[in-house]
């Protein structure tokens, strides 16, 4: 199988690309274009297909693909396609041409992170193309600048765009596995981003978040990033609070969010969890907010349980403030401020030193 990102792509570009080595090798017998369908003379098949809609990939028994403008597609596409790797009952190749798309993005872990098995990079820098006119390199570089030249031009992976979080703040040593003892915890936390409200044509997630505040002031932090209802995220985060036991319970209540807080009342009230549910009023602008984490971040103070809805917290971080999604680290965020306010230090929408009143505060 060939794929590209659209069918646009696949028409315009790499299927010209294809049928140009085909007939400079002389090894096409036949192609349809109904079928998108190219025959060679040895009798083996290339099917060609648009990857914008993964799942119209699934099904073919493959014995190889070539995914083209890589980096354009989802991450779904590639997980589709590796399990329909299986012709004959031999393990199939996939190859993928692309330029990088920055750290965050599933081609830096699958092929530059070193995390799939099997797996190898090659990279090859536009001023090594013997075909381009003279000084092409030169003149597209000055254009584009040092570290977008970088990605688009060496093929280098790079933070661009804006991403406020370094990249060089997340390597391996952030990852645990298991929880610290208590004895060395000053606070235990959670917050909640129900996400209840925004855009349904973005998949916002609903995000609960655990923090545990050490006496060094190390943050150790799990993610549950849910695309789930609000009922379903009730009974989920109470589940945790029954299990974890933290000291309080951040959860936003704008606008009409305000209505989650009273089955929250009811249902701790009936399995008698001795959490502080605590409801909060938003009144400062959620990027200004989530940028409250990047002093820890900066501090390599911050440890990140290995988990699937973790690493896509991480993720989000590394895309900010220009990700299509941020409920993790709103919901990063609001444990963190509640396990602040809960130590006493400061209230962090003002300011101001707090004095922790629960009536206030929203605690029940």
């Amino acid at each position: 199988m060939v794929a590209s990102p659209t069918y646009k792509v696949l028409k315009d570009a790499t299927l010209r690309t294809l049928m140009g080595m085909g007939r400079e090798l002389n090894c096409i017998r036949s192609f349809s274009k109904t079928e998108m369908l190219m025959t060679l003379r040895n009798g083996a098949e290339v099917i060609c297909r648009s990857a914008e809609d993964p799942d119209m990939l699934r099904g073919p028994n493959l014995s190889g693909c070539w995914f083209d403008e890589a980096g354009e597609m989802k991450e779904e596409a590639f997980d589709i396609t590796i399990a329909c790797l299986r012709e004959n009952g031999e393990q199939g190749w996939l190859a993928s041409t692309f330029t990088p798309k920055g750290y965050a993005h599933w081609t830096y872990k699958v092929f530059g992170a070193g995390t799939m098995p099997d797996a190898a990079l090659y990279r090859c820098s536009t001023k090594h193309n013997p075909f381009l006119p003279a000084g092409f390199y030169d003149r597209v570089r000055h254009r584009y600048g040092m570290t977008r030249a970088a990605q688009e031009l060496d093929g280098l992976f790079v933070n661009i765009d804006g991403a406020e979080f370094d990249q060089e703040w997340f390597d391996d040593s952030m990852w645990f596995r298991d929880w610290p003892d208590e004895s060395q915890v000053k606070v235990k936390t959670m917050g909640w981003d129900p996400s209840v409200g925004k855009k349904a044509d973005r998949g916002d997630y609903s995000s609960v978040v655990q923090l545990m505040v050490g006496h060094d002031d190390t943050l150790w932090v799990e993610a549950h990033l849910k695309r789930k209802n609000v009922v379903w995220m009730i009974d989920y985060s109470l589940d945790l609070c029954e299990e974890w036991r933290p000291d309080a319970f951040g959860i936003e209540t704008n606008g009409f969010q305000e209505l989650i807080a009273e089955p929250m009342r009811e249902k701790i009230r009936g399995r008698n969890i001795a959490t502080d549910i605590c409801t909060v009023e938003n009144t400062i602008n959620k990027e200004i907010r989530i940028r409250r984490l990047i002093s820890p971040h900066s501090e390599r103070r911050v440890r990140y349980r290995d988990t699937p809805d973790t690493r896509l917290l991480v993720e989000q971080l590394q895309q900010f403030p220009n990700g299509d999604h941020d409920d993790g680290p709103d919901g990063f965020e609001m444990a963190h401020r509640t396990a602040l306010e809960r130590i006493g230090t400061r209230n962090v929408e003002t300011g101001d030193d707090l004095v922790w009143d629960y009536e206030l505060a929203g605690v029940l």
